[in-house]
């Protein structure tokens, strides 16, 4: 009934902005120091909970200049947030929560389903469609949601299955975009594709572990770096998800070859993971480096919306000229310890 009755309301009204109330509940056994994770400390970790249309969060814009954040659903829907980040980066409150659907079926058919990565551009977003291989530009127009056009085509890019098209996407400088596909052609190597404003380029390929596929990309152009997030599932671990950072540079010069990330660090559901799909990087007040990463629940009642901070560690290699070497060691020992323990 419940669902019924949702469907005929947004039936009435597709873009009108909606008020929801939104209750967190903290991850337990987490403590005020956090929790290390290879070369990362988790600051802070909640799960979400909202009305039956609240889920599917699969990329994240974060403002915290504005103190403002904005998550893509995969059903054609963005969360806005008022944000508090504490000064050593931990998320310390999301408020004032509002949802708006795109306009009609403007955005993909099916009502917007299958849309994953959240990049701004000029006034919006560039939102990438899974399905249908490309990215729209959209923004907010009035009370609705509108797609202005579609940017990107992507479809150029051969060997990619209809439902695991370009997950990733990162603003690598003020006029370059890089995407980075879920599908892996040849069992483990992602295209790379790198956007201008004229013609993408396939670039090269990310290379990752069988088990593991790219779901989104987070950039700090001042610093050559791009940070990836990848998720695995399977019955017998449950989800896991890694983090990983390359050089940005690394990338232009690629010429069809392949690229290798340095790993950061791992999670399983003993840290509290779901199925996370959106990753953001930030600055706190004191100048520590951060990550924000949301999980699409698919909306399963079995899954959650977990939300995590990750503060990044100054003892591990993640320097310009380290970065996308390979497997960090330090990462790599903290993630083995754990799972043999």
């Amino acid at each position: 009934m419940i669902g019924l009755f949702a469907a005929a309301f947004f039936a009435l009204s597709p873009g009108e902005p909606i008020e929801i109330d939104v209750r967190f509940e903290r991850f337990s056994g987490l403590r005020p120091a956090g929790r290390e994770i290879g070369c990362m400390t988790m600051t802070s970790g909640t799960t979400a909970y909202g009305p039956p249309q609240f889920g599917g969060y699969s990329g994240i814009d974060l403002d915290t200049e504005n103190k403002r954040a904005v998550f893509l659903s995969d059903r054609g829907q963005l969360w806005f947030a008022d944000v508090v980040i504490g000064e050593h980066g931990k998320l310390q409150l999301l408020s004032n929560h509002v949802i708006r659907y795109f306009q009609r079926d403007k955005l993909a058919p099916g009502g917007g389903k299958d849309t994953e990565a959240l990049v701004p551009y000029k006034d919006g977003w560039l939102i990438t469609r899974e399905r249908d291989n490309d990215a729209v530009y959209a923004e907010v127009l009035g009370r609705e949601m509108n797609v202005l056009s579609s940017e990107v085509d992507l479809s150029f890019v051969r060997g990619l299955s209809r439902n695991t098209g370009f997950e990733a996407a990162a603003r690598v400088s003020d006029d370059e975009v890089v995407f980075i596909s879920e599908c892996k052609i040849g069992g483990s190597r992602a295209p790379i594709v790198l956007w201008d404003g004229d013609e993408p380029t396939l670039a090269g390929y990310y290379r990752t572990e069988r088990d593991f596929a790219v779901t989104d990309a987070t950039a700090d152009p001042d610093t050559d770096r791009l940070f990836v997030l990848e998720r695995a599932y399977d019955r017998f671990h449950g989800p896991r998800a890694k983090v990983k950072v390359l050089r940005i540079s690394d990338l232009r010069s690629l010429d069809g070859g392949d690229v290798r990330a340095r790993n950061l660090g791992r999670l399983n559901v003993l840290d509290g993971a779901d199925n996370m799909e959106g990753i953001a990087f930030y600055r706190s007040a004191d100048g520590g480096e951060n990550l924000l990463l949301v999980s699409d629940d698919n909306f399963n009642p079995v899954q959650r919306t977990v939300l995590m901070t990750l503060r990044l560690s100054g003892s591990c290699a993640l320097s310009p000229a380290q970065a996308g070497d390979g497997a960090d060691e330090a990462a790599e020992r903290a993630v083995e310890e754990k799972e043999d323990g």
